[in-house]
């Protein structure tokens, strides 16, 4: 796009045929509409040859958002058939700085009912015979067979980590409340948390870099960290990479074993 040898219609197109093929599998979609998110496309591409997206960091990236997320351009019925058709009046505040930057909202991930408990029967896009998680993990199965490259979804019961674990794909939970709720339906007012799933770690920092920032009064964090550069953020926290472990066995007899194991793999080729 930057080089305009395409051009956000063009690639968004692409995207969205990919996207109807590979969900008959699936079945992951629980909103998708062709025809609004190509418009949204064309006026990426009218602000690009205008000019005025030059700062924009997500220009033309489709990102699929929860069922409980409030988007004004997609039904959110946070997966229940008893809020069928609701249409929401606004953006959730996540939604909004998305758009802000450049992002086109793609389309909805299902989600279990009202939130809670396991993901609706959708197939893994690893293994079609197994599940994706609990309830968010339509939403990584979307990034994992690449239908879109990022994903936000929430988690009151470890539904990022375990989500991201059995679709393979970077889960990101911050802290709670490091990213706004507001427009977001949530199961628990205390635990429900914001997450990001992407194929890499930079793209998960890029799109944390966007939406970090509450905007709502009440029980959460009074201190907003300041967030360190992408850059020293994706490098300098996997200075220890996570490797399986390929010993048997193992008995650690000495007070620093585990540390000696940790070393020993850091400096494996």
């Amino acid at each position: 796009m930057s080089t305009g040898s395409s051009s956000c219609v063009e690639l968004t197109d692409l995207f969205c045929q990919q996207a109807t093929g590979i969900d008959e599998k699936m079945t992951a979609l629980a909103f998708f509409h062709p025809k609004a998110i190509l418009r949204q496309a064309a006026l990426v591409d009218d602000g690009h040859a205008r000019g005025l997206n030059h700062s924009a960091r997500l220009e033309g990236v489709p990102v699929a958002l929860s069922d409980n997320i409030d988007s004004i351009d997609m039904f959110s019925t946070i997966g229940s058939p008893l809020l069928e058709g609701r249409h929401p009046r606004w953006d959730a505040s996540l939604v909004k700085r998305l758009r802000d930057d450049g992002a086109i909202t793609f389309c909805k991930s299902k989600i279990a009912e009202f939130n809670l408990g396991q993901s609706p029967d959708i197939s893994n896009p690893l293994d079609l015979e197994r599940q994706v998680g609990l309830a968010a993990g339509a939403a990584a199965a979307l990034v994992a067979c690449g239908i879109v490259p990022v994903a936000v979804g929430t988690q009151s019961l470890g539904s990022i980590a375990e989500s991201a674990s059995y679709c393979g794909v970077v889960g990101f939970k911050p802290s709670s409340r490091l990213i706004s709720q507001s427009g977001i339906f949530r199961a628990s007012k205390t635990l429900e948390q914001v997450g990001i799933f992407s194929k890499t770690v930079e793209d998960a920092a890029l799109l944390a870099e966007i939406v970090l920032g509450s905007d709502e009064q009440g029980i959460g964090l009074i201190w907003i960290p300041r967030q360190k550069k992408r850059s020293r953020l994706c490098l300098k926290s996997l200075l220890i990479r996570l490797r399986l472990l390929t010993y048997r066995n193992l008995q650690f007899s000495q007070k620093n074993g585990m540390s000696s194991l940790c070393r020993r793999s850091l400096h494996r080729p």
